[in-house]
């Protein structure tokens, strides 16, 4: 995506030319399967919540499953309480 976000700045065609022009789509992002040891979107933001349970809440997400909001006087599922 790097080169999609230079390719706009230094052309200043619009995202979806950039896209077309560095030989990408939008498609292969929105699709895209991670692996347990890939490098995740989010991994880049400092939020402390353990990386095993982001990576159990995307393979939850594919059953269409709902995790319940924590109680975060005794929650200590995805770490950033203390847990």
């Amino acid at each position: 995506v790097a080169n999609v976000l230079l390719h706009m700045v230094e052309t200043g065609s619009p995202w979806k030319q950039a896209l077309k022009q560095c030989g990408l789509t939008a498609e292969q992002f929105a699709i895209y399967g991670y692996g347990k040891d890939d490098f995740l979107p989010w991994s880049i933001v400092d939020h402390g919540i353990k990386q095993s349970y982001l990576w159990e809440e995307y393979q939850r997400s594919f059953d269409g499953k709902i995790t319940m909001p924590c109680d975060v006087s005794t929650c200590k599922r995805c770490g950033v309480c203390n847990g």
